[in-house]
This record gives structure tokens, C-alpha cells and sequence, in this order.
């Protein structure tokens, strides 16, 4: 039980980065992808901003797609969902996202 805590405490230390840009959901058991905006992300997850209700624990594919402009990068990962809020849902990724940095030099460099 002391584990489970110690996990908890240290994924809300990890650095969150807020980025907004289009993401295609595809929630496992639903048979439309659902198209929304990513609000922030961090290594081993993001929350991502959509009116759909989603359940808790559901596995979800997810592209994170980011516009420059003249190109595009979409980034794909595999989680599940790990909360519900108002606004949204919790994505947690099934691996750290190794290339999570590149959103905080996007928004600091890119358009």
C-alpha cells in the first residue's frame, strides 16, 4: 500500500508542460476516434480537453499531432484513461513518452 502512495506523490512531481494542439483519441470499445485538444502533457501522461465521457481505465491510442508552418510531427503513444474531470480526461501513458521534451522546446521556439 505504501508503494501505490509513493507512485502517486511522484507522478504529480513530474514536470507538466501546457501545450494546446489537436489530438486524435482512439479509445478502445468506441467506435469513433474523438478529435480534441491536448491541454498540457508530461512524461508519463496529459489531459486532454473533450465533452466525451470516457471510463476510467478504458485503453486509448493517441496521435498528438504538432503544426508548424510548413510541416507537420504527430507523435503516437499507447494509455489508458486515469481520470475524469469537468473539462476532460486523463490520459496515462503505458511507457514515458521519451519525446515529451519536445513540446517545451516547441513552445518555446516553434510557432
Amino acid at each position: 500500500m505504501g508503494i501505490n502512495k509513493t507512485m502517486e506523490i511522484e507522478k504529480r512531481r513530474r514536470a507538466r508542460i501546457s501545450f494546446y494542439t489537436e489530438i486524435v483519441l482512439k479509445a478502445k470499445g468506441f467506435e469513433v476516434a474523438v478529435n480534441a485538444n491536448l491541454k498540457d502533457i508530461s512524461m508519463n501522461g496529459l489531459f486532454v480537453e473533450t465533452d466525451k465521457k470516457i471510463p476510467i481505465g478504458t485503453p486509448c491510442d493517441i496521435e498528438i499531432i504538432m503544426t508548424g508552418k510548413s510541416s507537420k510531427l504527430m507523435i503516437s503513444a499507447e494509455g489508458l484513461v486515469a481520470r475524469q474531470g469537468e473539462s476532460g480526461v486523463g490520459i496515462q501513458f503505458h511507457d514515458d513518452l521519451e519525446w515529451w521534451t519536445a513540446f517545451s522546446i516547441y513552445s518555446q521556439y516553434g510557432s
